[in-house]
């Protein structure tokens, strides 16, 4: 069963510190916040109130590599060096997940062992980044990916700015 999911990065939303990730119906499905943290900002993905996973960004590593902690598994966002923004999860449940985009950064497929689980879709022009992810998948582990690897590009988008 397909579903749309919605991904927003407003500017104003940063100084507030939390991010949102809502259904068709614009209903809250997750919700991101950040806490300072030594070297490197901590950032938590919830959903319902409870925390889902967390991620924190490597200091110091050649490429962006975040840890991620979710539940009793533990694991590696890493960025590839290619021509367009492209990540691999190394280790965990998600082994193998890779978030690539177009060159330009507004399209982007999240596959897992050869299956697709999502699609994501920009604007060019648009005040904020907004996506509209195409969830592909009725797993609940695929929702949770899309939602960990799309908090991740937003934060990816955040540092670069």
């Amino acid at each position: 069963m397909e579903r749309i999911l919605s991904v927003s990065n407003k500017p104003q939303s940063w100084f507030k510190g939390d991010q949102h990730i809502t259904d068709e119906a614009g209903k809250e499905l997750y919700a991101a916040s950040w806490r300072h943290g030594f070297p490197t900002a901590i950032w938590t993905l919830r959903r319902d109130g409870k925390e889902v996973a967390t991620l924190r960004r490597k200091a110091l590593a050649p490429l962006r590599t975040c840890n991620v902690t979710m539940g009793s598994h533990e694991f590696v966002l890493r960025n590839v060096l290619s021509l367009s923004r492209r990540t691999v999860v190394e280790g965990g449940p998600f082994d193998t997940a890779v978030l690539s985009g177009d060159l330009i950064g507004l399209n982007f497929r999240l596959v897992l062992r050869d299956q697709l689980l999502a699609e994501a879709e920009s604007k060019l022009l648009s005040m904020c980044d907004r996506y509209a992810v195409r969830l592909l998948s009725s797993e609940p582990e695929a929702e949770l990916l899309t939602a960990l690897m799309m908090m991740n590009l937003m934060v990816e988008k955040y540092e670069e700015a």
